[in-house]
């Protein structure tokens, strides 16, 4: 089978294009005006997302991307690299294997849930009543996870 190249002038394009159309269709869903929708959504982690190739969220239609659903699958290939940050910060074994263990609970979980946000992330592990303890430690793994997305580096962390 033939492999068709497609070339990042032509992924942004296409990110306009679902970018447009879901603007265009909240906004006759709504009645809000056109600008006050793109300014508000140009500051959102979903357009950094969108125009991050690598997450392919430029190939899913606007509905998907009106839907705000959360990709966390691009982080599963990115995970060695997202766990060097915690590695360089000279964290144990043992919360480098336990952080993956987490993420990788995560992104696996996300296929089975709806989540749109990483606040919808914690409140799920609310709802699993859990000891404050462990829950402060999920809450930090997803903020990271949510910082990581948007920098690709970890809160207060940087690679040398």
């Amino acid at each position: 089978m033939n492999e068709i190249a497609i070339d990042d002038s032509q992924r942004e394009m296409c990110a306009v294009l679902v970018m447009r159309t879901m603007l265009t269709d909240y906004c006759d869903d709504t009645g809000v005006s056109f600008n006050d929708v793109f300014f508000r959504f140009v500051t959102s982690p979903a357009y950094k997302m969108l125009f991050d190739y690598s997450t392919g969220l430029w190939m899913e239609g606007p509905d998907y991307l009106r839907k705000g659903r959360l990709n966390l699958f691009p982080l599963r290939d990115q995970l060695d690299d997202f766990l060097a940050f915690f590695i360089q910060q000279g964290r144990c074994d043992e919360t480098v294997l336990s952080t993956r263990r987490t993420v990788s609970y995560i992104i696996t979980m996300s296929a089975s849930n709806s989540w749109d946000t990483y606040q919808d992330i914690k409140d799920w592990y609310f709802e699993k009543k859990l000891t404050t303890k462990y829950l402060d430690k999920i809450y930090r793994i997803i903020d990271h996870m949510e910082y990581w997305q948007l920098n690709g580096t970890l809160i207060g962390c940087s690679f040398l």
